[in-house]
């Protein structure tokens, strides 16, 4: 990532952090419900200007200018950039420190990098083919340990303790019957939940499918750490399938998707069912039931 990115995201970063810390931060709902404020449209405009200026030929994306929708592919030879100004406006409105900018690269040959900022806690990481490497520039808000200059890889798990979290998105119960014996929690921000995965301070997060600006800093973060992102009970997601949205799971029910070292995730999985596939299931085996009575009766 050029270093004059990382270096607009960490000022977009302090910016943001700047109004959180001053509120109230008005906002408006988008079409698809989300919220939007005026920080989200302002973050995006500015980063977009720095990568243009940086790599002309690029193809930018960004959450807001794209309507929050995108079905496109990458080609080789082409430098495309995803801008997620905000992951997790509503934590953002809300005050709360679960809240990220981030901008992720695939490069003209294909590989995957990006800078995550969290504002709240003065933080900045990098993510390329050597790791993930993190800085602080400051110290106000020392909720969490400090970052480590590089983060340890990732450890598969051969049991899970009641202490452990899992993190997810609030509606989680909605879609996946869980049977993991610690505990859930949602921060409101899915790429805030990775980095969590990352640092040991969750054994996995679960997500919906959602779009390539949110998803594809996750799968930098886990491809860099030797974790994976998968759709669950399904394969291990690559960058096209991720932006041709090619996701197969189990059944043919809208799959979710896994961070998760895959140890963990091998070990995880089988506590984890989609409520769709299981009322699927439920449903044939009342049909099946049903078939035999008829069969006895005749």
């Amino acid at each position: 990532m050029h270093q004059e990115i990382v270096d607009a995201a960490t000022a977009c970063g302090q910016l943001l952090r700047s109004q959180w810390l001053q509120g109230p931060l008005p906002y408006r709902r988008k079409a698809d419900d989300s919220m939007q404020t005026e920080w989200d449209v302002l973050v995006e405009e500015r980063l977009s200007e720095v990568i243009a200026r940086v790599d002309p030929a690029a193809v930018i994306i960004g959450e807001e200018a794209s309507g929050g929708r995108f079905r496109s592919s990458w080609t080789p030879g082409t430098s495309m950039y995803f801008i997620d100004p905000i992951d997790g406006t509503g934590t953002f409105v809300a005050r709360e420190f679960a809240y990220c900018v981030s901008v992720t690269r695939i490069a003209r040959d294909g590989a995957l990098s990006a800078v995550i900022v969290r504002p709240a806690y003065e933080e900045v990481c990098v993510i390329d083919g050597s790791g993930i490497h993190c800085v602080q520039f400051g110290f106000s808000v020392p909720l969490l340990p400090a970052a480590l200059p590089r983060f340890s890889p990732l450890q598969a798990l051969t049991s899970f303790a009641p202490g452990d979290l899992l993190l997810t998105h609030s509606q989680m119960h909605r879609s996946v019957i869980s049977k993991f014996p610690g505990k859930t929690r949602s921060f409101g921000s899915l790429i805030y939940h990775a980095l969590s995965v990352a640092r040991g301070g969750a054994v996995a997060a679960l997500l919906p499918v959602g779009e390539p600006w949110d998803r594809l800093p996750i799968l930098a973060i886990m491809g860099a750490l030797g974790g994976e992102l998968s759709v669950l009970h399904g394969a291990p997601l690559t960058v096209p399938q991720l932006l041709a949205q090619e996701f197969h799971g189990s059944c043919s029910c809208t799959p979710m998707l896994i961070a998760a070292h895959p140890g963990t995730r091998a070990l995880l999985e089988p506590m984890l069912e989609s409520v769709c596939c299981a009322a699927r299931m439920m449903s044939r085996f009342r049909e099946m039931r049903g078939e035999l009575d008829e069969q006895a009766q005749g």
